[in-house]
C-alpha cells in the first residue's frame, strides 16, 4: 500500500528517480475472509503495531525520447545529450536567440 509517492525527472539525461512510503498491506482478502469466518477482529492493531513503514527509492532510466524531446533537449538520436551545449539552454531560449539575430541583422 503506498502512501506517498514524489518523482523526480531528468530529460536531459533520461534519468527518473522516484521515493515513497509504503505501508504493508492491512485490508487483504485473506483478512477479511477470517474476519466474515470469526476468528479474526475486523480492527486494526492499536498503535499501528505490525504495520510495517518504510521509505523506498528506485532510480530508472527514461524511455526512448519522441523527435519533439530530442530537438528540445539537444538528445541524439539514442537519447544520449549533445555534451557540446548546455542542459540549460533549450528550445526556447534557441528560438529566442535566434529571433534576437534576426533582428540584429535587420537594424
Amino acid at each position: 500500500m503506498v502512501r506517498f509517492k514524489f518523482g523526480v525527472r531528468d530529460e536531459w539525461r533520461r534519468l527518473g528517480l522516484i521515493f515513497w512510503v509504503q505501508g504493508k498491506a492491512y485490508c487483504t482478502l485473506e483478512r477479511f475472509v477470517r474476519v466474515l469466518v470469526g476468528s479474526e477482529t475486523p480492527f486494526p492493531p492499536a498503535g499501528d503495531q505490525g504495520l510495517e513503514r518504510a521509505l523506498r527509492s528506485k532510480a530508472f532510466r527514461l524511455r526512448k525520447p519522441s523527435p519533439r524531446e530530442r530537438w528540445r533537449y539537444s538528445l541524439e538520436a539514442d537519447g544520449t545529450p549533445d555534451w557540446t551545449r548546455e542542459p540549460w539552454k533549450g528550445a526556447r531560449a534557441r528560438v529566442e536567440a535566434k529571433d534576437e539575430a534576426r533582428q540584429r541583422a535587420k537594424a
